[in-house]
C-alpha cells in the first residue's frame, strides 16, 4: 500500500472504541483523524488518548453529524450500540467511506440486506470486528508456542462469555 495513510474515523469512545482508535493509531499506515461519541468527555478522552500515544490530535465530536460534516476520512471504526450501528455503516457507505463495525453486525434480517445492499450499491469495504487474534497477549501467546514453551500442544480451544455476569 505503498506510503498512502488511511485517514480513520471512530464512532464511538467507551472502552472499546477507546482501545481500537489507540491500536489503529500506532499503525504505520492509519491516522485516526476524528473521534466521535455522545457521551460527555468520550471523544476528548480518546483524542488525548491517542496524543499521548503519538504525538497527533484527532478531531473529537459529540454528535455524528458534525463529525461527517467536520471531518475528512477514508474509513471508519463503528463501535456503539449494535441496534443502531448499521444504519451508520449504511450513511457511511453511500457517501463512499469504508466501514468496520462490531459484532453482532446486525439484529434483524432487515438490517443485514441493509447492509449487504450497501456494500453491493456503493462498492465500499464491510469488514465486521472479532479480531481477537491481534490482542498483545494472543501474540504473546503464539511466540510461546512457536518457542516450545508449552511443550507438545495436541489440541487447544478457547472462548469468553459475552456480556456474562
Amino acid at each position: 500500500m505503498e506510503n498512502k495513510k488511511i485517514r480513520l474515523a471512530v464512532l464511538g469512545n467507551g472502552p472499546r472504541g477507546m482501545g481500537l482508535a489507540g491500536v489503529y493509531a500506532t499503525h504505520p499506515n492509519v491516522e485516526v483523524v476524528a473521534v466521535c461519541d455522545i457521551a460527555d468527555d468520550y471523544a476528548n478522552n480518546t483524542a488525548n488518548h491517542i496524543q499521548n500515544m503519538v504525538g497527533y490530535t484527532p478531531k473529537a465530536f459529540k454528535r455524528y453529524e458534525d463529525l461527517a460534516k467536520g471531518s475528512c476520512y477514508d474509513a471508519i471504526m463503528i463501535a456503539v450500540d449494535p441496534d443502531i450501528q448499521v444504519d451508520y455503516a449504511v450513511r457511511e457507505m453511500e457517501r463512499g467511506i469504508h466501514v468496520m463495525s462490531e459484532v453482532p453486525a446486525a439484529y434483524t434480517i432487515d438490517q443485514c440486506y441493509a447492509l449487504v445492499n450497501a456494500v453491493r450499491k456503493t462498492g465500499c469495504k464491510y469488514n465486521l470486528a472479532e479480531q481477537t487474534r491481534y490482542w498483545s497477549f494472543i501474540a504473546k501467546w503464539r511466540a510461546m508456542a512457536e518457542r516450545g514453551e508449552f511443550g507438545k500442544i495436541y489440541y487447544a480451544e478457547g472462548e469468553y462469555l459475552h456480556y456474562e455476569p
